[in-house]
């Protein structure tokens, strides 16, 4: 029942499970440790997918942003070494965490990818979506992820919109979201 596994706040429990060590990066990952986290992938987008009633998304949404569960995923999106597979996954989940929930939409836009210079997840996401070497699933889940990121939040699509007409800079390093659509 997913009422009583917010209620009995396993929500939060979820949120250091997702946080990787610094040895996985390093030694890869097992078979069992990819089986696991798919299946608290699928956990978390269970709790907040669409098709959900309203009213508990919104409500399993805050707790996953309190909980710095978010965070977590967020992380995982900048790791190194994640599989091709378990990244799609955790994108797919972000983008399900951040649907319509400007709190979250928000968090997102501030996590900076560890690139020099610094550069929005968002647009090293969108960077992966045209780049005709990743697989399709990837692609199509940053699709999806951007999709939620502009889901109810006119101030992120008037300043998608505003990015869409080529500005005088074309330099690769200062790419907009607009110029990369």
């Amino acid at each position: 029942n997913q009422q009583f596994f917010k209620e009995g706040s396993y929500i939060q429990r979820l949120a250091p499970m997702f946080v990787l060590a610094e040895e996985v990066e390093e030694a890869g990952w097992s078979p069992q440790k990819m089986s696991n986290f798919h299946c608290l992938l699928q956990v978390v987008r269970a709790l907040v997918t669409p098709s959900n009633q309203h009213q508990v998304v919104t409500a399993c949404q805050r707790v996953m942003q309190k909980s710095q569960l978010l965070n977590a995923l967020c992380e995982i999106l900048m790791s190194s070494g994640v599989p091709a597979d378990i990244l799609t996954e955790t994108i797919n989940a972000v983008a399900e965490v951040i649907r319509g929930d400007r709190e979250n939409q928000h968090e997102l836009s501030r996590v900076m990818a560890p690139s020099n210079p610094p550069r929005p997840v968002i647009v090293v996401l969108l960077m992966s979506m045209i780049n005709e070497k990743q697989l399709l699933a990837l692609r199509c889940a940053v699709l999806y992820c951007f999709e939620c990121y502009l889901y109810r939040n006119a101030d992120v699509q008037r300043t998608v919109v505003q990015t869409l007409l080529p500005s005088s800079a074309t330099d690769v390093s200062s790419l907009s979201t607009g110029q990369l659509l």
